[in-house]
């Protein structure tokens, strides 16, 4: 890659096609990391307000038309989005309907009612809450203070 920035002319035979390939393609390789050069090409292209005459307008404008028909007709072909967005919907469908399906023969079996029967008996047999810190010292005052009343019902019968 050159390192220092071509010429006007350089970038005026660029911009008219008329260099060799690998010429071409080293400058245009240049323009995408140097903003001086880059600078003198946008300029040249602005300055340069020619467009080339068109030899046949009646033909330019049915191949612009059968290019657009062309692309209409693969636009049409390749709606595979709508495609996918079917079979998407019918997979969900078809999900949902086992899915109800299963739920409602598991039912019948009573597979439910066996899997809810045996949550109870890990339940019934499992773990037993503690008591908590609060209600233990509340359960504990509430002793003394009867112990309290029969000391005191005591001592005035004595």
């Amino acid at each position: 890659m050159k390192t220092s920035h071509y010429s006007v002319d350089q970038w005026v035979a660029f911009s008219k096609g008329e260099l060799r390939k690998e010429v071409y393609m080293e400058m245009e390789d240049h323009l995408y990391h140097c903003d001086h050069c880059l600078a003198i090409y946008s300029k040249l292209m602005i300055e340069d307000e020619t467009v080339p005459p068109m030899s046949d307008d009646l033909a330019f404008t049915d191949q612009v038309m059968e290019k657009l028909s062309q692309m209409g007709r693969e636009r049409k072909n390749s709606t595979g989005s709508e495609i996918q967005r079917k079979t998407y919907m019918k997979q969900t469908i078809i999900h949902y309907t086992i899915a109800a399906g299963l739920t409602i023969l598991l039912m019948f079996s009573g597979a439910f009612e066996k899997l809810s029967a045996g949550v109870g008996e890990v339940h019934d047999t499992g773990f037993k809450q503690k008591e908590s810190v609060t209600e233990n010292l509340l359960n504990k005052t509430l002793s003394l203070l009867d112990s309290m009343k029969v000391h005191a019902k005591e001592a005035k019968t004595e």
